[in-house]
């Protein structure tokens, strides 16, 4: 199984950061459309392309960034905004850290609470 090339964990949820970034951006366009131009940014930064070895599920191309990776990069950018609403609706629709021992973890000790 190929692994992220940021944390070299196995890839388990083959998902690129493109198509992370459509479903983001349908949400965050209904909280804080101003913020779109500037997550186009910050994928195209995670959007490496570097090995391509693995495929992602939903459009088929290379990736090598995991889903956890992707998200925990739009999570640290979205703290910057101060956005405790915006930044806790971001955890609760889209993070990977399913052990809650990464991200989340530093989110709950910095005091955004997931719904």
């Amino acid at each position: 199984m190929p692994e992220c090339v940021l944390c070299r964990e196995a890839v388990t949820n083959p998902v690129c950061p493109d198509c992370l970034a459509e479903q983001v951006a349908a949400w965050l366009g209904e909280r804080e459309p101003g913020l779109l131009s500037e997550l186009r940014v910050r994928t195209r930064q995670m959007s490496l392309h570097l090995f391509d070895e693995d495929k992602c599920v939903i459009c088929f191309k290379g990736m090598d960034i995991c889903a956890y990776c992707y998200t925990e990069h739009i999570f640290d950018w979205l703290k910057t905004t101060k956005n405790l609403e915006l930044v806790n609706g971001f955890l609760s629709a889209f993070h990977f850290d399913l052990e809650r021992k990464g991200y989340v973890k530093r989110a709950e000790e910095e005091g955004f609470v997931l719904a």
